[in-house]
């Protein structure tokens, strides 16, 4: 894992987010947290943010924010569960 660009703490603040996400709206919100500390060029509220078109897909893959949403995205489904306390690993 890569190490924060900013606080120190933010490090400690994700892993205990990560930990104690239960439903899809808290997947979410730490998914958006990670990118804004640890890949924050690829939020939409990045200075220079124009469209992921643009961006290097080795750096799309790579991000720990987008990692860790996929982990709890299945798209074979017509609807999205919630992942009701665990974390469905759907992609292993």
């Amino acid at each position: 894992m890569k190490s924060p660009n900013a606080v120190p703490q933010f490090g400690k603040i994700a892993e205990r987010a990560r930990k104690y996400a239960k439903h899809s709206w808290e997947y979410g919100a730490v998914s958006h947290a990670l990118l804004e500390i640890y890949d924050p060029t690829l939020s939409p509220f990045f200075g220079d943010f124009c469209s992921l078109e643009e961006l290097d897909d080795d750096k799309i893959q790579q991000a720990t924010g987008l990692k860790y949403a996929k982990e709890f995205i299945c798209t074979g489904q017509a609807t999205l569960l919630d992942g009701e306390g665990t974390s469905p690993k759907l992609f292993q």
